[in-house]
């Protein structure tokens, strides 16, 4: 089980499934079409409710971002 730091400063857990969704993401960010399936879908929504990912709606399409302490300064306009 790996960990993850958010924006916060809080470690959250995270599992197998769910670090590979959030490389996935990676620092750039992905849209909700990019993730694959719906599962993976599904598991980028729970990640966004428990505070890991960021949802940002850009020109009507939904983008994930991490919302990470090693990030908090990047500009998020990008």
């Amino acid at each position: 089980m790996r960990y993850h730091e958010i924006a916060s400063g809080l470690r959250l857990p995270l599992s197998g499934e769910e670090q590979e969704v959030m490389n996935k993401v990676g620092l750039k960010g992905c849209t909700e079409e990019d993730l694959g399936d719906e599962r993976t879908q599904e598991v980028a929504r729970v990640l966004m409710v428990r505070g890991l990912l960021n949802k940002i709606d850009r020109n009507g399409k939904v983008v994930y971002r991490l919302n990470s302490i090693h990030n908090h300064w990047v500009n998020r306009d990008d």
